[in-house]
């Protein structure tokens, strides 16, 4: 019979696409981890989790990360998109590799409710979750209130807030009111 599929090649079609076919996939989620004390050390949400079949990798969509260092101070990090990688042979912790539009906005009790601290921008950066120590290959900018700062690549000690600069770093800074200086006045 020209045109027709045996059941044995069907059977093989719908193998074939059963193997392609993601192992779960978890829209709208939100992982939350607590330290030993019970305080948040690390909160992350998400558009979409998805994991293939047979990998121990997570994809990521639209990640939005919290750390925190005893309730005080926060990064926030989001990305386009990212992967939850299992610990390995070099790392012994789980790592996020971010991709595409990463931005990590610092605060502190004092700027948790209004403009950040510090925007760090780039677009790839790996982070470690359970030592929060972070790091990036890119080009990476840097904006404070009095500074813009690029660079190529980053190492980040979120818990020390501590910011390596690995090469070709460039700093503008813009004066602030407090270290303007006024011309004196004269009256005409």
């Amino acid at each position: 019979m020209a045109g027709q599929l045996s059941f044995e090649s069907l059977e093989r079609q719908w193998l074939d696409k059963a193997k392609s076919a993601p192992q779960y996939v978890m829209s709208n989620t939100t992982t939350i981890q607590y330290d030993k004390l019970g305080f948040e050390r690390f909160h992350m949400r998400s558009e979409q989790l998805t994991q293939a079949q047979g990998s121990k990798v997570v994809d990521i969509l639209k990640p939005e990360i919290t750390l925190r260092k005893k309730q005080r101070q926060a990064w926030q990090i989001s990305a386009d998109s990212g992967q939850l990688l299992p610990a390995d042979g070099v790392f012994d912790q789980q790592r996020l590799m971010l991709k595409q539009n990463v931005v990590i906005d610092k605060y502190n009790q004092h700027t948790s409710q209004g403009a950040p601290e510090v925007t760090i921008n780039t677009s790839e950066l790996e982070v470690l979750t359970d030592s929060k120590f972070a790091y990036s290959p890119a080009a990476v900018s840097i904006q404070t209130q009095t500074s813009l700062t690029r660079a190529t690549g980053l190492d980040l000690d979120f818990n020390r807030g501590l910011v390596k600069l690995n090469s070709q770093v460039v700093t503008v800074t813009q004066p602030t009111p407090e270290t303007n200086i006024n011309p004196k006045q004269t009256n005409h």
